[in-house]
């Protein structure tokens, strides 16, 4: 929540936002779901998933790094 905060959110639109993480990932980056085909904090799916990896590699980052 504080991340959302400092970058000027409200406490309820930042716990709104980490509600919405909580409930598709339990806050996990490396979670993984719908059948191998959704990936992520906010489990971004098929085409998303495959773009959020390729960002990550030309960055040479992991797809997990939340600071990505």
């Amino acid at each position: 929540m504080n991340y959302f905060m400092d970058k000027g959110l409200s406490k309820h639109a930042a716990a709104g936002i980490v509600g919405n993480l909580y409930a598709e990932s339990r806050l996990k980056t490396d979670a993984v779901g719908d059948g191998g085909t959704s990936g992520g904090i906010a489990q971004w799916h098929g085409p998303r998933w495959k773009q959020l990896q390729a960002f990550a590699k030309a960055r040479n980052k992991k797809w997990t790094d939340l600071d990505l």
